[in-house]
């Protein structure tokens, strides 16, 4: 049973090793030839929702640092949505 014990302790520091493929690590940190720089930034949207439960302004952007991606706005749908709060509760 020690010798089984020792095999496994060994098997298991041996597959800890840090001999990875620098193309394998590069692939997992994303980086590489391709950016989305540019893409799909400088949104500015502001409309008005005239639902009968909403009747506000959705705001809402969509910038980059150029680094990250950045997505703020204040939480309204731009959408049609359905009348809030339920008439009657449910039982």
């Amino acid at each position: 049973m020690k010798s089984f014990l020792k095999l496994f302790f060994l098997l298991f520091l041996l597959s800890c090793s840090n001999n990875e493929d620098p193309q394998e690590q590069n692939d997992l940190d994303c980086s590489g030839d391709y950016s989305t720089a540019g893409i799909l930034v400088d949104i500015n949207e502001e409309i008005y929702n005239d639902d009968e439960s909403v009747n506000k302004y959705s705001k809402y952007s969509w910038t980059s640092d150029g680094i990250d991606r950045i997505l703020s706005g204040n939480g309204i749908p731009n959408h049609e949505v359905g009348t809030f709060p339920n008439a009657s509760p449910r039982p």
